[in-house]
């Protein structure tokens, strides 16, 4: 397999010469020392040389820990397993490593990026993207950079103009161009902005206006635009170039004048498109609100509707002859059922004391993140129509299916699921020992059913 640029090689003295073990260097006739430590080489696979001063051959070298050395994000990859085919990629231009054409810019299809016929190529375009990084991280300008920010030229004012158009900050209309909320101690502080200074910005291929509704437009840089702001504040940041007192008249690259609102000029179909991107906007947000109709008046059906469940422990609490603790686990389950139904994402509820003496009634509902929401008055109702059977005899019984009690204050946090899936064992019980006896008659001499047996 290709070697990878930057990978550790063993350190040699000479042709036909051995690696020296465990790691140590070995003395070469100019009396130098050559090492193969990651300390000893630049990171791109160059080896370094250290001085003897009179050391031992065989001295041990310190070793580099971790905290010292790592994967560099750019790198020379092969293509093929003879390493006759090299392309250069990079990992800080998107989620994945992508690879660099000839000029050493991204790109997403690998069959645009630059081959190269050997390994040592690619490691240079490695070599000059990563400089390029280097120089954008520390802010550092070549002096092609500094003789291009010179020829920008912004003024203060157009240099303020294109950063706050950077934020979405700058709109026309037929009052002209007013940029919106600027200070960032006030709110809603605008200024307006001189009607030849947009145009200016425009024709030169900085600004790009985009017709949001009617009679209004959003001003956007364009990439020129976003490009020539970053250049121009790096270099204003080291002190290389100065803002002039006037505004610069920027070659134009546009053929037409910019139509301006406050003249009543448009763009060949601007308000067309305009109006229907309005008419869409409001048709989206006309079906949002229906949607959300429809949703809530589904979710009131189902909240005024009780469920099979619901309705199978109501039925089983009005059996006769009920012992207290079933009792008490069908109360909870009708507390989680109707809780539920007015509130599908409740996980637990509050009971705190009630009037009577032994009873409780709930007061707050709680989702899975905590949030505590009251109870709302229909399911109050329908709750308080329902003993909770929550006596001295049933409290053990209760404690089983809360998450915590509070017995000082006489608070309960009922576990919504654990009682729901409680009732429904006892109703499961509860049809089985109340199951009607059949009797059959004889009419046939079949074999019997299951569980039947003849006289």
């Amino acid at each position: 397999m290709p070697e990878e640029i930057g990978q550790g090689r063993p350190a040699t003295t000479g042709v036909g010469r051995k690696p020296a073990p465990n790691g140590a260097g070995h003395e070469n006739a100019d009396g130098t020392v050559t090492t193969a430590e990651p300390g000893g080489y630049d990171g791109y696979g160059c080896t370094g040389t250290v001085p003897r001063a009179d050391l031992p051959v065989a001295a041990s070298l310190p070793k580099v820990g971790t905290a010292y050395s790592g994967a560099a994000p750019a790198r020379a990859v092969a293509l093929d397993l003879n390493g006759s085919k090299w392309v250069a990629e990079c990992d800080r231009h998107g989620p994945m490593p992508m690879a660099l054409n000839k000029f050493g810019d991204a790109v997403v299809d690998v069959s645009a990026a630059y081959v190269y016929s050997n390994e040592q190529a690619a490691a240079d375009a490695v070599r000059l993207h990563l400089d390029g990084h280097a120089r954008k991280d520390a802010d550092v300008m070549t002096p092609e950079d500094i003789e291009a920010a010179q020829a920008l030229n912004f003024s203060r004012d157009q240099c303020r103009t294109l950063g706050w158009i950077r934020d979405g900050k700058v709109g026309e209309t037929a009052h002209g161009f007013t940029a919106y909320d600027i200070r960032p101690d006030r709110a809603d502080v605008a200024k307006r902005i001189r009607k030849s200074l947009v145009p200016c910005l425009w024709a030169a291929g900085f600004v790009k206006a985009l017709a949001v509704a009617p009679g209004a437009r959003e001003l956007r840089l364009t990439d020129e635009g976003a490009r020539a702001l970053r250049m121009w504040s790096n270099a204003m940041r080291i002190s290389a170039v100065t803002e002039p007192e006037k505004d610069t008249r920027h070659p134009a690259v546009k053929n037409s004048p910019y139509p301006l609102l406050s003249a009543g000029k448009t763009w060949p179909g601007e308000q067309q498109r305009a109006r229907a991107a309005v008419n869409a906007e409001q048709a989206a947000r006309e079906q949002a609100t229906a949607l959300r109709v429809a949703e809530e008046k589904a979710a009131g059906d189902r909240a005024a509707t009780p469920t099979a469940d619901e309705l199978a422990v109501m039925e089983s609490l009005n059996t006769f002859g009920l012992d207290a603790d079933a009792a008490a686990v069908l109360s909870a389950a009708y507390i989680g059922h109707v809780v539920t139904r007015h509130r599908p994402g409740a996980t637990s509820v509050r009971l705190d004391e009630g009037v009577g003496q032994g009873n409780r009634r709930v007061t707050r509902t709680y989702n899975i993140n905590g949030v505590e929401k009251p109870i709302v008055s229909a399911a109050g109702e329908a709750l308080s129509a329902v003993a909770t059977n929550l006596t001295d005899a049933t409290a053990k019984r209760w404690h089983a299916l809360c998450t915590s009690v509070d017995e000082r204050h006489g608070v309960y946090r009922l576990d919504v699921t654990a009682a729901i899936d409680a009732g429904a064992t006892v109703c499961h019980c509860s049809t089985r020992s109340h199951r009607p006896l059949v009797r059959v008659r004889k009419t046939s001499t079949g074999p019997a059913p299951p569980g039947v047996r003849r006289r």
